[in-house]
C-alpha cells in the first residue's frame, strides 16, 4: 500500500512494545484491507473490532511521541504513523457514524484535527486535507473565539491562508468575557493560538499580519510556546498556603502540534521561490500570487525538483513521478517561468481526451490575463501559412509533427516543449507509428527551436538517466533527471482468487448435472445440448476471495507479505465452459464483467466510491444500466448538472437517446459519449454525494482524474477486433495500462487510500490459504516494486531491427522513410535524423556503434526499393512525405482537385458532396480514411461492406449523416436520417454517435485538411486567388464541430468561451437569431478575418 519512500519514512519511527518499525507498513496495510473488505462483506453490519483497537493504540502512542521527541526525522515519521492510523480508523468510525461534537475544549482536541495536523508535520499535505473532512464546528453554546479558531485551523489545513488573514482583519481585538475563570483562561489560551495561526498565514503568504495580532512576538512559534508555558502552572501557596497545579492539556497539545506544523509550512511556502533567470519579475510575482490562491504549499517532491533548478531557463528535465504525485502541477513552475520570459510553450499529450483535459487544467493554472491568450480561434491555420502560435498550445505529437513539417518558422519563439506521458515514446507502450511520430517530433522540434528547453513527464519510465543524458546530448544543455517514488495516495491491491475445494465441488456438481441432463435427453430421444445448459451452469458458483500484497517489493517466499481474505459471503457466478468438444466436462472462466458488477454493488452499498474498468465501450453503458436498480436512488442534480442535462437534451433531441438518461447512481464513461454527457458523468462522479460508481474503458485511466476508493479491473486483457472484422480477440493489457487503471484508487486530497481488485481471465485458486504459484506473477503485475515499468527504446531502431530480418520493406518501413524525408533532402535524411537518435546514443554508450551503422546501411538499401513519386511537383512529394498518407491516395486527391480547380465548391456542404463523390471513385482513399476493414463506415451505415455496391451505399448513408451534422440537426435526427430505428440498442443512437465522435472529428477532419493543403498549393502554383478562402480554411474544423458556415464556427468558438453549456445545435439556433441576417463573408476573406468580424459584432 505504501510506496518505498513512504514505507521508509514509517520505518524511521521508534520501536514500541509489540511493534517493530519494519512491520508498520505491513500492519497498516493489513488492517486497512481488513476493515475495507469486512465492510464489503457485511455492508456496514457489526465489525471485528480487534484491528480497530490495535490501531487506536498505535495512533495514540505515536501521536504522543510526535510532541515529545525533538529529533526532526523521528518526529516526522511518528506523525506519519499516527496520522495514517487515525486515517484508517476514520474508515471504521464511519461504520458507526462516530463523530466528535466538541472540536476544542480545556482537556481535548478533536481527533480529525489532530490527525490533519500530524499529516502536516509529516509533510503529507494531501492526507491532511482529507483528514479534516467532516470536521464540524458547532455554532451553539460555543464561544466566538473557539469558532473562529476552528475555522482558521480548518483553513490552515486546507491551505486557505488568505481566508485566515481576512477573518483576523474582521474580528479585531477581542475581549474575553463571560464564563468562569477556567472558561475565560481556556478562551484566552486559544485566542493566543489563533493569533499565532493568523501570524503564520501571513508569513506563508509574505503579507502583513491582520490588526488582530498583538505584535509581541516575531514568529508564530513564539505565540505557541507562550501557550505551552502558561498551560501548566505550579501555584505555590496560592490558596490558604496550599500548593496546587493548574493544567490546560487541550491548548497545550494543540500548541505543541502547531509548533512543528508552523516550521513545516513556512519552509514549504511557494512564496520562497525566487524569480527564475530571465523571467519578467512582475509577471512571475503575479503568477505566484495567483498560484498561492489555490496551491500555496509545495509538496516535498516539488521542493526537491525546485531545489534542483529544473524550472530555470536553459535546463531541460525528465520528471518521473507516480500517478497522482502532481506532474502537471510541477510542470506549471517551468511553464510559468518560460512564459514570463516572453517565450511560447508547446504542450504535447498522447490522446485528444487528455489534450482537452490539459487545456482546462492549464487555463486555470496559467491565466490568460497574466500570460496572454491561448487557442484564440479554431482553424487549421498552420496548414494555410499563418505563422502565429499563441502563448500556450496543447496538442498531440502527431499534430505537432504536422505543424513542424508545414510551418517550421512558427517555432522560432517557442521556449519550451512539454511532453506528457512520455513513456508513449516507446513502441512497447502502444502504437509503433505513434511512437515514431513522437520521437520524430522531438528531433524535428529541436532542429527548428534549438534554444528551447524540454520537459518530459511520466509515471512509468524506468531508464530516466539514459533518456535525460540523450536529451542533454542533442541540446548541448543540462537535462535534469528527477526520479521520485513518493506518492500522496496509496492503494491496497489484490486479485480475485477462489478456494480450490469449493471450486472443485462446484465444477463437479455442474458437470454431473450437465451429464445427467444430457443422458436424460438421449434416453428420451432428444439430442444432447450443444452448450452448457442453464441449470447446470448456475451451479458453478463460488465465494470470492482476494489475494493481497501487503508491501511493495514483496517476497514470493514470504507468506507474511501476502494475505488472502474473503470479499463476499455471497457465491458469485463463474462462466461455465466445456473443456473439450464432447460436452462432458465443465471448467470455469472468469465471468469478469458480471463479477465486477457484483463487486461494484457491494462496494457502493458499503459506502465506497467505485470505478470499474470494462473491456469494451458498449459494455460500460450496459453495465451501468444493469446495476442502476440495485443502488439507492438518492442523487439529485446540481444546478450545473441541470444545465448540462438541458444541453444534452438540446444536442440529442431527446433525453431518451442519452446514455445518461435516468442514470445518477451509476454512470458510464466511454469514447462514444457526446461532450456534455461526458462532462455530466464526470461531474456526477466527482462529487461526494453524486454517482457512486463509474464504468469506464481502460483508456480513461491514461492521465484522467476520477478518484475512487475502490477500483475494479474486470480483466487483465482487452478486446481487440479480429482482422476479418467479425469479432473480438483478447490481448493482454500491458503493465503500464494495469498500473494506470490501478492508480485510479485514491487521489491526493480527496481519497488518500484505495483498494484495487483485478479479476484475472484465468480462474485462480488457493489451498489452506496458500495461493497457486501462477497467482503470484499476476499479483506482482499490479504491485511491482514501483510504477516505473517502461524502458524507453527508440522506435526508429525497431524499424532498423525489422529490416535486419531480411523481410521486404513493410508499411512501417515505408512510413518511417516518408517521415524521415519530411523536412530533409533525401541524400542526408537518414544521417541527419538517425545520428541524433536515442538508438544511436545508446549504441555509443554500449560500444555498439559499428553494429548500429550496419543497421543504417541496411535501411538505406531497403528504402531504395520504396517507390518514388515521379513527374510530380516538389510540394506534392513533400505533402506525401509529411502527411504519412499513401502516395496513391495523395496523387488521386491531387488529380481530382486539379481537374476541377476552376469549379471547386464554395460552401461546406458543397465540399461534403465533393468528398463523398471522390471517396466513391477512390476506394483506396476510403480504406485510408476508415481503416482497412471499413469498420467505422459499417457502423455508421449499418451496412456490411462486401462489394463496391455496398461501399457506395454506405457512403450515401454517411453523406446524409454528415449533412445533418453540419446543418445543426440533433443526434436523434441524424441517427434517424441514416437508418436508425430508435428501438432497443438503437435507442441511444449508436450510428450517429459513431459519426459525431469518431468519423467526423477524427477521420474526415484530418482527410479534409489534406484537401485544404492541396488547394492552397495549387492556388500558389497558379497564382490564383481562392474564392471563399474562409470556407476552405475552416473546412476541417467545420467537419469536426458540425457547422455549415465559417461564421457559425467562429460564433461557436467565441460564445463557448463564456457559455460552457452552448452546444452545436444550440449554437446554430442562437446564430440564426442573433446574426442570421447579416452577410459577413467577402469572397477573399480568410477565416481569421471572419472570426474577428463576428467577435466585433458580438461585442458591439
Amino acid at each position: 500500500m505504501f510506496d518505498a519512500q513512504s514505507a521508509n519514512l514509517l520505518r524511521l519511527a521508534p520501536e514500541i512494545p509489540g511493534i517493530t518499525p519494519d512491520e508498520l507498513p505491513r500492519i497498516l496495510t493489513d488492517v486497512y484491507t481488513e476493515i475495507v473488505v469486512n465492510r464489503l462483506k457485511s455492508n456496514n453490519q457489526a465489525q471485528n473490532l480487534e484491528p480497530v483497537f490495535r490501531l487506536i493504540e498505535i495512533a495514540n502512542t505515536y501521536e504522543a511521541i510526535t510532541v515529545l521527541i525533538g529529533d526532526e526525522q523521528v518526529r516526522k515519521a511518528s506523525a506519519f504513523v499516527a496520522g495514517s492510523a487515525y486515517q484508517i480508523l476514520a474508515k471504521s468510525a464511519e461504520i458507526n457514524s462516530v463523530a466528535e461534537t466538541i472540536p476544542l475544549s480545556r482537556d481535548h482536541i478533536n481527533g480529525r484535527l489532530a490527525s490533519a495536523l500530524l499529516f502536516l508535520i509529516a509533510e503529507q499535505y494531501p492526507d491532511s486535507k482529507e483528514a479534516i473532512n467532516g470536521f464540524n464546528i458547532p455554532n451553539e453554546n460555543y464561544s466566538l473565539i473557539l469558532q473562529m479558531l476552528c475555522e482558521s485551523l480548518r483553513d490552515l489545513i486546507q491551505e486557505r491562508f488568505e481566508s485566515i488573514i481576512e477573518r483576523g482583519t474582521r474580528r479585531g481585538i477581542y475581549n474575553i468575557q463571560g464564563g468562569n475563570l477556567q472558561v475565560q483562561a481556556t478562551n484566552k489560551l486559544y485566542e493566543t493560538i489563533l493569533q499565532g495561526v493568523e501570524f503564520l498565514a501571513s508569513r506563508i503568504l509574505t503579507k502583513a499580519p491582520p490588526v488582530s495580532v498583538v505584535f509581541q512576538y516575531e514568529t508564530a512559534n513564539q505565540f505557541f510556546n507562550s501557550v505551552i508555558q502558561l498551560c501548566t502552572l505550579n501555584h505555590q501557596g496560592a490558596v490558604m498556603e496550599t500548593d496546587f497545579i493548574t493544567t490546560y492539556p487541550g491548548p497545550a497539545h494543540l500548541a505543541k502540534l502547531l509548533i512543528s506544523t508552523a516550521t513545516t509550512l513556512e519552509a514549504a511556502s511557494i512564496m520562497n521561490i525566487e524569480v527564475p533567470g530571465n523571467a519578467n519579475e512582475e509577471k512571475w510575482s503575479q503568477w505566484l500570487a495567483h498560484r498561492a490562491q489555490s496551491k500555496p504549499i509545495l509538496w516535498p517532491n516539488h521542493r526537491i525538483a525546485i531545489d534542483q533548478n529544473f524550472h530555470l531557463q536553459g535546463n531541460s528535465a525528465v520528471i518521473v513521478l507516480p500517478t497522482g504525485a502532481g506532474k502537471t502541477t510541477m510542470a506549471e513552475f517551468k511553464i510559468a517561468g518560460v512564459l514570463a520570459t516572453g517565450k511560447k510553450i508547446i504542450f504535447l499529450a498522447p490522446t485528444n481526451a487528455l489534450v482537452e483535459q490539459l487545456k482546462n487544467d492549464l487555463r486555470d493554472g496559467l491565466p490568460e490575463e497574466i500570460f496572454g491568450e491561448s487557442d484564440p480561434f479554431e482553424s487549421d491555420f498552420f496548414f494555410t501559412g499563418d505563422d502565429a502560435l499563441t502563448t500556450l498550445e496543447v496538442m498531440t505529437p502527431e499534430k505537432c509533427l504536422a505543424f513542424l513539417n508545414f510551418n517550421p518558422s512558427a517555432f522560432s519563439e517557442v521556449g519550451l516543449l512539454v511532453f506528457d506521458e512520455c513513456h508513449m515514446l516507446s513502441p512497447s507502450s502502444g502504437s509503433l507509428r505513434r511512437a515514431i511520430d513522437s520521437m520524430l517530433t522531438i528531433l524535428t522540434f529541436q532542429k527548428y527551436a534549438p534554444n528551447a528547453d524540454f520537459l518530459f513527464l511520466s509515471a512509468m519510465v524506468k531508464n530516466v538517466d539514459d533518456f535525460a543524458k540523450w536529451i542533454s546530448s542533442i541540446t548541448t544543455k543540462p537535462c535534469i533527471p528527477i526520479n521520485m517514488v513518493w506518492k500522496p495516495s496509496r492503494q491496497s491491491r489484490g486479485i480475485l482468487i477462489y478456494d480450490k475445494a469449493e471450486l472443485d465441488a462446484a465444477i463437479e456438481a455442474s458437470t454431473n448435472a450437465q451429464i445427467a441432463a444430457d443422458d436424460d435427453a438421449v434416453a428420451n430421444g432428444r439430442a444432447k445440448s450443444g452448450g452448457v445448459r442453464a441449470a447446470p451452469g448456475r451451479l458453478l458458483k463460488v465465494k470470492p476471495h482476494a489475494l493481497f500484497g501487503l508491501v511493495h517489493n514483496w517476497n514470493h517466499g514470504a507468506p507474511e507479505d501476502i494475505r488472502i481474505r474473503k470479499v463476499a459471503e455471497e457465491e458469485y457466478q463463474l462462466d461455465p465452459k466445456f473443456v473439450d468438444n464432447y460436452g462432458r466436462q465443465i471448467y470455469p472462466a472468469s465471468n469478469g464483467t458480471e463479477i465486477a458488477k457484483k463487486l461494484a454493488i457491494a462496494s457502493v452499498k458499503s459506502g465506497y466510491k467505485t470505478i470499474v474498468f470494462i473491456n469494451t465501450a458498449p459494455s460500460t453503458y450496459t453495465s451501468a444500466l444493469d446495476i442502476q436498480a440495485s443502488l439507492p436512488d438518492t442523487v439529485n442534480y446540481t444546478s450545473h448538472e441541470q444545465l448540462l442535462l438541458s444541453a444534452i437534451e438540446t444536442e440529442l433531441g431527446n433525453l431518451d437517446a442519452s446514455m445518461l438518461q435516468n442514470m445518477k447512481s451509476a454512470v458510464p464513461h466511454n469514447a462514444r459519449l457526446v461532450g456534455f454527457e461526458r462532462r455530466l458523468a464526470e461531474s456526477l462522479y466527482k462529487r461526494a454525494d453524486g454517482a457512486s460508481v463509474i464504468f469506464a474503458t481502460t483508456t480513461l485511466s491514461q492521465g484522467m482524474n476520477l478518484p475512487a476508493q475502490v477500483a475494479i479491473l474486470s480483466a487483465d486483457q482487452r478486446a481487440m477486433q479480429d482482422e476479418d472484422g467479425d469479432g473480438y480477440s483478447q490481448d493482454n493489457l500491458q503493465a503500464h495500462e494495469l498500473l494506470n487503471a490501478a492508480g485510479r484508487a485514491g487521489r491526493a486530497g480527496f481519497l488518500a487510500n484505495g483498494l484495487v481488485f483485478l479479476i484475472p481471465r484465468r480462474v485462480l485458486t488457493f489451498t489452506d490459504y496458500q495461493p497457486v504459484e501462477e497467482a503470484l506473477p499476476i499479483l506482482e503485475s499490479i504491485i511491482p516494486e514501483d510504477e516505473r515499468c517502461v524502458i524507453i527504446t527508440d522506435p526508429l531502431e525497431k524499424i532498423l531491427d525489422q529490416i535486419q530480418t531480411g523481410a521486404e520493406p513493410g508499411e512501417d518501413v515505408v512510413y518511417m522513410f516518408h517521415r524521415l524525408l519530411s523536412d530533409t533532402p533525401e541524400s542526408d535524411a537518414v544521417e541527419t535524423i538517425m545520428n541524433k537518435s536515442f538508438g544511436r546514443f545508446m549504441a555509443e554508450k554500449g560500444n555498439e556503434v559499428n553494429n548500429y551503422d550496419e543497421k543504417i546501411a541496411e535501411f538505406k538499401a531497403a528504402i531504395l526499393q520504396i517507390p518514388r513519386l515521379d513527374n510530380t511537383p516538389d510540394w506534392l512529394s513533400r505533402l506525401t512525405i509529411q502527411s504519412g498518407v499513401s502516395p496513391n491516395v495523395i496523387i488521386s486527391l491531387h488529380d481530382a482537385i486539379k481537374s476541377q480547380f476552376q469549379q471547386l465548391p464554395e460552401t461546406i456542404q458543397g465540399w461534403v458532396d465533393w468528398l463523398i463523390v471522390y471517396l466513391k471513385a477512390n476506394p483506396e482513399a476510403g480504406r485510408y480514411c476508415f481503416g482497412k476493414l471499413l469498420s467505422p463506415l459499417e457502423k455508421v451505415s449499418g451496412i456490411t461492406i462486401s462489394s463496391l455496391d455496398h461501399y457506395d451505399a454506405a457512403l450515401e448513408q454517411l453523406s446524409l449523416g454528415l449533412k445533418s451534422w453540419i446543418h445543426g440537426k440533433t443526434i436523434k435526427e441524424i441517427n434517424d436520417n441514416i437508418g436508425g430505428t430508435g428501438i432497443g440498442r438503437d435507442k441511444v443512437c449508436p450510428r450517429a454517435r459513431e459519426l459525431v465522435t469518431n468519423i467526423a472529428p477524427r477521420q474526415l477532419s484530418y482527410f479534409t485538411s489534406l484537401i485544404v493543403q492541396i488547394v492552397s498549393y495549387l492556388a500558389d502554383e497558379s497564382e490564383t486567388l481562392i474564392s471563399k478562402l474562409a470556407v476552405l480554411e475552416c473546412l476541417p474544423n467545420a467537419i469536426r464541430y458540425g457547422f455549415d458556415r465559417p461564421e457559425k464556427l467562429a460564433f461557436f468558438s467565441i460564445e463557448t468561451k463564456t457559455n460552457p453549456y452552448l452546444g452545436r445545435v444550440a449554437s446554430h439556433l442562437s446564430y440564426d437569431i442573433r446574426l442570421g441576417n447579416v452577410e459577413l463573408v467577402e469572397d477573399n476573406d480568410d477565416y481569421k478575418t471572419v472570426f474577428l468580424t463576428v467577435k466585433s459584432l458580438l461585442e458591439g
